[in-house]
């Protein structure tokens, strides 16, 4: 970061929920250090694991990334609408923000929008894109993650 002067807000660091609880104490060392440089963390797959709401209140984390599976599906499926709302209303109450990833129509868009999901990602917002321009300016900035 300092030999790029990239900004560690501007940074968010994901970490599968499988690799995470592998070795909990030091995943949540290892996070804690990530954390206190400014950049940001999210724990991937959310909901995929079956242990991961027994101990996702012990990882140090600003986002949940709500497993894309689940996602495609919510419409079609009540099921995955209640996984994926239920991963919302944990992140809620522990403070931490939701992602929903693999957003890939406007109907699933409308569908996480009425569940009150506060993010998105995937090919219906915005299609996959460099991270910088030609000249190595950052694209996007409005995007970007703030302090």
């Amino acid at each position: 970061m300092a030999k790029y002067a990239i900004p560690s807000e501007t940074i968010c660091l994901e970490i599968a929920e499988t690799a995470a609880f592998g070795n909990l104490a030091r995943t949540v060392r290892f996070l804690s250090g990530i954390r206190t440089t400014g950049c940001g963390v999210a724990l991937a797959d959310v909901g995929s694991g079956v242990t991961s709401f027994t101990y996702l209140k012990t990882l140090p984390v600003d986002f949940l990334k709500i497993g894309g599976h689940f996602v495609r599906g919510v419409v079609e499926d009540p099921i995955y609408g209640s996984i994926v709302a239920a991963v919302d209303q944990i992140g809620r109450s522990m403070g931490i923000s939701t992602i929903a990833k693999q957003v890939g129509s406007a109907s699933v868009l409308h569908k996480l929008r009425d569940l009150g999901i506060g993010y998105a990602q995937g090919r219906a917002l915005v299609p996959p894109m460099p991270l910088t321009d030609a000249s190595g300016h950052v694209m996007m900035e409005g995007l970007q993650r703030s302090a």
